[in-house]
């Protein structure tokens, strides 16, 4: 009965992944990196870059919540990853993350990953703030809801994190990867 159950959730994984801020520097990075990975790329942004590495992309803004219900109903996403832009104020991305993090939560997705500048001690500006409001928001629902989350910080080595985040658990590097 056990060994039925685990075979049944193994079957029923999806290979998708959906990258939220896909027009971003590091979306587009992470994107091009998975893809050529094997994994399925779905990408939802506001804004729409020429060079997307995504098997679909969904162009609206990720603030609402019951549009990215509907995004996770389509992906059936196993990961998700939020990469905020940089050029445009981090209080509006805070905004989208809280809206992705929730839909996520609602669809059952509990792997989420996190690209951050930095995560501040003593922020000194609203957009530090609402990085570290971030932060804080992923580790709150991460203990209340038994994720498995990965903080990227551009200190951190971005696509070594993200490979061993999505590599399936029990995976030798480079198998199915």
């Amino acid at each position: 009965m056990v060994c039925s159950k685990i075979i049944q959730d193994y079957l029923n994984m999806t290979n998708n992944i959906l990258i939220a801020g896909a027009c971003t520097t590091r979306g587009i990075k992470v994107s091009k990196f998975l893809q050529r990975k094997g994994f399925d790329i779905f990408g939802v942004d506001r804004h729409h870059a020429t060079e997307l590495f995504v098997k679909k992309f969904f162009r609206m803004d990720m603030r609402h919540q019951d549009n990215m219900e509907l995004v996770m109903t389509i992906v059936k996403p196993s990961v998700v990853i939020f990469c905020p832009e940089k050029v445009t104020p981090t209080y509006n991305s805070y905004i989208s993350f809280s809206g992705v993090l929730g839909a996520a939560l609602n669809a059952g997705v509990s792997n989420i990953a996190l690209c951050l500048d930095q995560v501040y001690d003593m922020p000194k500006d609203a957009n530090e703030i609402a990085q570290l409001s971030m932060y804080h928001l992923l580790n709150v629902y991460k203990t209340s809801h038994n994720l498995n989350t990965l903080v990227i910080t551009d200190s951190s080595n971005l696509l070594k994190e993200i490979k061993i985040f999505v590599q399936p658990k029990g995976t030798e590097d480079g198998e199915n990867i």
